[in-house]
């Protein structure tokens, strides 16, 4: 899955990004 545009706000402190594989959670940190 990849993302052409997308916007993830990211509150300070941690933020976790879960998903099953395969779901695109990589593509969301690598722009």
């Amino acid at each position: 899955m990849s993302y052409k545009n997308a916007s993830v706000p990211l509150e300070p402190g941690l933020n976790l990004i879960v998903g099953p594989n395969g779901a695109g959670k990589s593509s969301i940190l690598l722009g």
